[in-house]
């Protein structure tokens, strides 16, 4: 990136408020980014902050019934046993979606299983809270988040090394369906060396072949692979034709097709007219380069007589041939020898293959355990028909193909091909990987895709195509999901208080009132007033009110209290419009609370045991300008602005900070210098070591002169 995390004035402010609180602690929610956002589930604007969430939170929890439940659930914690504790708890456990458990500040649906406790009751507000004060390495004071940098950094650190890493693996995840669509998969030993253990899987020995070849095969022209004319369009390209000169002159040519092999059309004439035995190259004043450099584009009769010519080459001729090419191979005696792939590649050749289409597609052997031609492969002599016998036409056809599906082949030269090829390596010995019928398995996919973006029915990824946000893991304490959830259950919760309509929940009017809230029925539960009264050993509580009925025991009667609060829970939320609104908001949320806390435990980031270390605080000063460029929805630039307290310098600091790093980015685009950056070279300081060399004297000393 083109800023470099540039050490500036604001980097450096915004260090010394994270790691010291100079200017204030950065960290603190006591005011936030001066933010209007709409949101778009609520409709609602305002300022998604860490600063706007504990505000939102104390406004719902400063709402009557909200103390109401805060002064039951201390009761219930401190007077009755886990069990009864648990059956709180559970209050909303199995009721779906339908039923209105905020009135209570319970965890319900999916959410419960992840944060409620094994035992006792989690309160949403009170946990969200305290969580997100654990995220930003702090803790809760007088209704505010006080967070410490030299915890946060590691915690967002680690974040965001997740969200980087896994986004990776659920891209690739979702692109591998494209991999080979349309095309064939060549099976995971090709993919992993570049196409080439479709030519051979004795990589090795195919190497010591290969590099014996010099300028034999020009794989910028693999398709034309033994043709004569490439041959002879190689040894030109290669210096000079030496012995092929004197045999090219002599090849016969059609003499309708003289003229397009370079010779002129008067040339032509006059060579028909003195000449009753055909046209040879050499009657045609056409020169031996100028055909040589037609190569391939030849006519095949004509690359026969070329194929001819190089089988009259003598020992020697050869030899001269070999020379020009830089041909080291042994096997090649005779001039045809050099088309002859079994000649080329002796070593290898038997291991050599290629692509075949037939009812399954899949590599064959161009050679038979008997040294012939596979018949498999005839149809592709075709393009080497009359320039070549026809096994030699095969077999240069198929080897043709299977370097063909070698991408980029086309790029690389012997000597670079045979450097590479003799440092591959397969995946012999590790046959579940080898024999992969697809690229990438569709369990592999569905693991990244789904299986890693869901747990307990909890979305993980929140993120575009199911990737993750920074958000996705410590974003509640960002206002993420939970400022706008708050801010709108406070409106609602106030109108179905202003109506009377909460009553059901909180209303005080005597242990006996069918008009007393359940909640106020739990406090006189608590406080006795079902107790039996001698003689009786029932517990009793009267008709009308929440739970009435006769009890044997004193659980079984909490459980009737329990059991009235789930209706009411259903009724209630299908009476009350808001009461919809209000569960609606209070799932998003608890949802975002879960679905932190259950990809913090894939990361095995435990928020009460992160150490608090200094340098974690100057690490998130000095990636400040790397975090500011990731400028998505959930991103870090737009979670670190929303945690900064920007009654401190160090917070205003940090988004300035944030705010230049974009900025040079950008000028860097235009190649525009910004000066902001100060240099971090520190002063020369040689240290004192020992010598490495000898003096004259010390050299002199130990020459042995006899």
């Amino acid at each position: 990136m083109a800023c470099g995390g540039a050490i500036t004035a604001t980097v450096l402010t915004a260090g010394a408020g994270l790691a010291g609180n100079v200017g204030g602690n950065p960290l603190e929610s006591t005011s936030g980014a001066p933010l209007n956002v709409t949101d778009p589930q609520t409709g609602l604007s305002g300022a998604p902050t860490m600063a706007g969430m504990t505000s939102a939170t104390s406004d719902v929890q400063g709402l009557p019934n909200m103390t109401a439940v805060t002064n039951t659930v201390s009761n219930i914690t401190s007077n009755l046993p886990a069990s009864y504790q648990q059956s709180f708890s559970n209050m909303a456990s199995g009721l779906g979606d339908d039923a209105f458990s905020a009135g209570f500040d319970v965890f319900s649906g999916d959410a419960l299983a992840v944060m409620g406790a094994s035992s006792g009751i989690s309160n949403v507000l009170p946990t969200g809270l305290n969580n997100a004060a654990k995220v930003m390495g702090g803790n809760v004071s007088a209704g505010n988040i006080v967070g410490n940098a030299s915890k946060f950094g590691s915690v967002l650190g680690a974040a965001e090394g997740f969200v980087g890493s896994s986004n990776q693996m659920i891209a690739a995840a979702t692109n591998a369906a494209g991999s080979f669509a349309g095309g064939t998969f060549p099976g995971m030993d090709a993919i992993s060396s570049g196409g080439l253990s479709g030519v051979t899987n004795a990589l090795p020995d195919f190497g010591a072949d290969l590099g014996k070849l010099g300028s034999t095969v020009d794989f910028g022209s693999i398709g034309n692979l033994g043709s004569p004319g490439q041959l002879l369009k190689n040894m030109d390209s290669a210096g000079n034709l030496g012995p092929m000169y004197e045999k090219v002159a002599n090849i016969k040519v059609d003499p309708r097709i003289a003229s397009s092999l370079g010779g002129s059309l008067s040339s032509v004439t006059n060579a028909i007219a003195n000449k009753t035995g055909g046209l040879s190259v050499g009657d045609l004043g056409i020169s031996a380069s100028d055909l040589a450099q037609i190569g391939p584009a030849l006519p095949n009769n004509v690359q026969g007589q070329i194929y001819d010519a190089f089988g009259d080459l003598t020992t020697t001729e050869v030899s001269e041939v070999k020379g020009i090419l830089k041909n080291t191979q042994s096997t090649i005696v005779g001039g045809t020898d050099f088309m002859n792939p079994q000649k080329l590649f002796p070593t290898s050749s038997s291991t050599l293959t290629a692509p075949l289409r037939t009812s399954s597609v899949g590599n064959r052997a161009i050679y038979t355990t008997s040294g012939s031609v596979n018949e498999e492969f005839a149809s592709l002599g075709t393009n080497l028909a009359g320039a070549l016998p026809e096994d030699l036409a095969i077999a240069n056809g198929a080897l043709a193909r299977s370097f063909g599906q070698i991408k980029g082949i086309e790029k690389t030269n012997t000597d670079d091909l045979t450097t590479a090829v003799n440092n591959l390596e397969v995946n012999k010995d590790l046959p579940l990987v080898q024999n992969q019928t697809q690229y990438v398995s569709d369990d592999v996919v569905n693991y990244w895709k789904n299986t890693y973006g869901t747990d307990s029915n909890i979305q993980l990824a929140t993120g575009p195509d199911g990737t993750f946000t920074v958000s996705d893991v410590i974003g509640y304490a960002a206002g993420y999901n939970s400022f706008a959830p708050l801010q709108q259950n406070k409106i609602l919760m106030q109108e179905l208080i202003d109506s009377g309509a909460m009553n059901v929940f909180y209303a005080d009017n005597g242990s006996s009132s069918s008009n007393t809230g359940i909640l106020i029925v739990m406090d006189y539960f608590i406080a006795g007033a079902y107790d039996p009264i001698a003689p009786s050993t029932d517990y009793i509580i009267p008709a009308g009110v929440y739970g009435a009925g006769t009890y044997a025991t004193q659980e079984a009667c909490w459980n009737g209290i329990i059991a009235a609060a789930q209706t009411l829970m259903v009724d209630f939320y299908n009476t009350h419009e808001q009461a919809r609104t209000i569960q609606s908001n209070f799932k998003r949320l608890q949802e975002q609370q879960a679905r932190e806390k259950l990809i913090r435990d894939k990361i095995d980031l435990d928020l009460d045991i992160v150490p608090a270390n200094t340098n974690n605080a100057v690490q998130l000063a000095a990636n400040l300008p790397n975090y500011a460029l990731d400028t998505s929805a959930g991103g870090t630039a737009e979670l670190l602005e929303r945690v900064m307290n920007f009654s401190s310098t160090g917070g205003q600091a940090s988004v300035a900070a944030m705010r230049e790093a974009r900025n040079i980015d950008k000028l860097a685009e235009a190649n525009i210098v910004q000066d902001g950056p100060i240099p971090t070279t520190p002063p020369s300081n040689p240290g004192t070591l020992l010598s490495g060399t000898y003096s004259v004297a010390e050299a002199d000393a130990i020459i042995i002169r006899n």
